[in-house]
Order: C-alpha cells, then sequence, then structure tokens
C-alpha cells in the first residue's frame, strides 16, 4: 500500500494511504467533538434534572394503630408510606383504641 499527498491548505502536506481517508488531524478533531457533544449532552440532562419538580418521602409509624389524614383527607392506615410532591401538608393521626379513648394528634 503506497502513500500519495492529500493537499490541506497551501502549504501543508499530509500523507495518506492511497484510497484511505484516514488523517490523523480529522481523528483528533472527530474525537475532541464527540467529547464536546457528551458534555453539552450530559449538561442537558443536569438542567433538566435540577428543575424537574422535587418529591417529598412520607413515612408514619404509630403504636397504637392510626387513621392518616392528610389536609383533611383520609388515605389510609398506619403504617402508611407515600413520596408525593414537596409542600406543605397537614396531617392528622387519629389513633384507633378500642380500651382507652385517645385524643386525635394534628401538626
Amino acid at each position: 500500500m503506497g502513500l500519495q499527498p492529500s493537499y490541506r491548505g497551501e502549504k501543508t502536506k499530509h500523507y495518506a494511504p492511497i484510497g484511505s481517508r484516514f488523517e490523523i488531524p480529522l481523528l483528533a478533531g472527530g474525537l475532541l467533538g464527540l467529547v464536546a457533544i457528551g458534555l453539552i449532552v450530559g449538561f442537558v440532562y443536569f438542567v433538566a434534572g435540577y428543575f424537574k419538580p422535587k418529591g417529598a418521602g412520607v413515612f408514619i409509624k404509630t403504636e397504637p394503630a392510626s387513621s392518616v389524614y392528610i389536609d383533611d383527607e383520609l388515605l389510609g392506615r398506619t403504617p402508611y408510606r407515600v413520596t408525593r410532591k414537596a409542600g406543605e401538608v397537614v396531617i392528622k393521626l387519629v389513633p384507633d383504641s378500642f380500651e382507652t379513648p385517645l385524643v386525635p394528634y394534628e401538626t
């Protein structure tokens, strides 16, 4: 496989194998381009994740078991686990006690 001159510009002569499209300057530029594209894509994913609405985990465990109300809506009994959108809520727990009357707790 012989070499033939491939001219890039007026003053610089590069040699590449006959029939080959491989040139070292293009390889370096292509690799640099791929790295730049990867950085841009990574930055876009980072920004999109940053502005995504955040979730808030709620886990409630009581003794004795209680009914769970969030914003005056009965959602279940303890133990209670849910992921909600972040924000301020009112949680009310009404204990289920057959032996002695217990006072509901609200926060």
